[in-house]
């Protein structure tokens, strides 16, 4: 069972009651055994004896000789013995078939969560939880896994926030990432390195609306897909404030070409340069309808002007100011902040990047607003981890959509979308590098945008996000789940001090010399439930999870092909 809710403490006893309790026990079941033979020997070879009633004075009575052991005792004997052993063999089995099941972790469930922790996250309170808020969708929310203790199965709400933490090929895709996406109740978005979250949902969500795969490097290949495109530009001109979407656009791009930990680039300086330099190039492309790789031009050939002329009879003139001085620059310094923008923008200098970016032969334009209006489309995000030249562009039309869904939920009642988005995003850091995405999480959660963000580990979100981005990240999300995998000792000690500790009583035993015999005595001492080193061999199929309000708790894995998925509904139009 679950952890009990009060202070952590074994449930340890002393060895002799039980032990004579169990020998009572046995003795009481021989008597009544030997009594039923008696009694229904009698009905199946009446030998003419009167049995007493009472077991224990037939069983004198036998003893003495004053009745006799039947033919039809025996008979009975056999038979009693032959059904207890079944049923013995039949509970040893079922034990033997658990016992296999469980790992060497299993036990410390006890010292857990107590039973309302585990309780509040069954499908049935956060069913309740989900209407008290308005929420009237048929599944619960994201699917965790199964308490190990209990088998009780444990779900987020539509409000909760998931990070995820695990080790390379330890089953989160199999167990968190496909059922989430098959159980979205409405919006779906997909992140992938490979195809196989695809191949496994996109049947599926065919079904229930239209399916859009960004997939720059032709990684889903063979798949059912439709030719469409997108301009990053429509980021710029998704409001009236296009000076400030700029710079965030030239930021998403020096993010996701960047390397090494955030904020850490020994040429900081001109990079920071290059992003105020594209941020401006990108404004003036925007105002002119320009194609983005017009960009891409300008960087490459500093005596191009054309952007600083564009500028210089808009608006914008502070932004016409600072890009002149950056064209009269000291010719090294300009040099090299041209050079760092280049870099960061050099995906549009490929063939297979820039068709997705500009109008190709029968090929739609993406429209992220009409995205975030739809009921229930789906867009799947493919990007090789080994060659990042497609990051740039799935994190900024991942960006674009998220930013669409937070419009159209502040135009909604209470500033919540009416039917909750699914947002899987898997590894994040290999395919989307958006720097505000810990700002923004804690805010998701009202909008009724549900995310998982899955890394696989924590120092990749330290990566991505610098250390206190990540330290945002993971105290915005309300469920954290650790899988198996993780090796990195500061981490897991700090994750063993947050599991906590129990208390366990130990017994220790002392004899004297003399009159003083043995003396038995008993302490209470406090024990760490789970250390550094028990973490990081957590076995496969294991994980912990941290949801707010509730204590840790030690849960199951279950694979999708495992879990009770709903069908998908007939008679649904297939959008190409």
């Amino acid at each position: 069972m679950a952890g009990k809710d009060v202070a952590r403490k074994s449930q340890t006893r002393e060895p002799g009651p039980t032990i004579a309790l169990a020998t009572m026990g046995l003795i009481a079941a021989a008597v009544l055994g030997v009594w039923a033979c008696l009694t229904l020997g009698e009905k199946i070879t009446a030998s003419g004896q009167d049995v007493p009633g009472n077991p224990v004075v037939a069983v004198i009575d036998l003893a003495q000789g004053q009745i006799a052991w039947t033919t039809g005792a025996t008979v009975v004997a056999v038979a009693l013995v032959l059904i207890a052993g079944a049923l013995l063999g039949g509970v040893a089995g079922a034990l033997g078939r658990r016992q296999a099941r469980k790992t060497r972790v299993d036990d410390v469930s006890q010292h857990l969560a107590g039973r309302a922790d585990v309780k509040s996250l069954s499908a049935k309170s956060v069913t309740r939880a989900n209407r008290s808020r308005g929420e009237a969708t048929s599944v619960p929310g994201v699917y965790i896994g199964k308490e190990v203790s209990t088998g009780q199965d444990l779900w987020g709400g539509w409000e909760d926030l998931h990070l995820d933490l695990w080790g390379p090929r330890q089953g989160k895709t199999s167990s968190r990432i496909i059922p989430m996406i098959r159980r979205a109740p409405g919006i779906c978005i997909s992140t992938s390195c490979k195809r196989d979250v695809i191949e496994a949902t996109m049947p599926f969500r065919q079904q229930v609306g239209r399916v859009w795969v960004l997939d720059p490097q032709d990684k889903a290949v063979g798949l059912d897909t439709s030719s469409w495109y997108f301009d990053p530009l429509d980021f710029v001109r998704r409001d009236q404030w296009w000076d400030g979407n700029a710079e965030e656009l030239a930021e998403i791009f020096n993010a996701a070409t960047a390397r090494g930990e955030a904020g850490s680039d020994p040429n900081a300086y001109f990079y920071s340069q290059a992003v105020d330099l594209l941020a401006s190039l990108f404004l003036a492309a925007a105002m002119e309808g320009r194609p983005i790789t017009d960009v891409y031009g300008w960087v490459s050939n500093l005596e191009d002007s054309t952007p600083v002329e564009i500028l210089s009879g808009s608006q914008w003139g502070p932004q016409a100011a600072d890009l002149a001085s950056k064209y009269r620059a000291e010719p090294r310094t300009r040099s090299n902040v041209f050079s760092a923008a280049k870099n960061m923008i050099s995906c549009l200098g490929r063939r297979q990047i820039v068709r997705w970016l500009t109008p190709q032969a029968g090929a739609e334009r993406f429209d992220p607003v009409a995205f975030a209006s739809s009921t229930a489309d789906t867009l799947y995000l493919v990007s090789d981890e080994e060659n990042p030249i497609g990051r740039p562009v799935t994190s900024i039309l991942t960006v674009a959509v998220f930013k669409a869904l937070v419009d159209r939920a502040d135009t909604c009642t209470g500033s919540r979308l009416p039917v909750p988005v699914t947002a899987a995003l898997d590894e994040i850091a290999n395919i989307v590098r958006w720097p505000r995405l810990p700002d923004y999480y804690s805010t998701f959660g009202s909008r009724g945008i549900i995310c998982d963000t899955v890394l696989q580990s924590y120092a990749q979100g330290v990566e991505v996000w610098g250390e206190q981005g990540m330290k945002k990240l993971w105290s915005a999300a309300s469920i954290v789940v650790i899988g198996p995998g993780h090796k990195d000792y500061r981490f897991l000690d700090e994750l063993a001090h947050l599991i906590g500790t129990h208390t366990e009583q130990q017994r220790s035993v002392s004899h004297g010399g003399g009159d003083r015999g043995r003396s038995v005595s008993t302490q209470i001492v406090e024990r760490q439930t789970l250390n550094a080193a028990e973490l990081a061999a957590l076995p496969f199929g294991r994980m912990i999870v941290l949801a707010t309000g509730r204590r840790p708790i030690l849960a199951r894995m279950v694979r999708w092909d495992h879990q009770d998925l709903p069908p998908a509904p007939k008679n649904k139009e297939t959008a190409a």
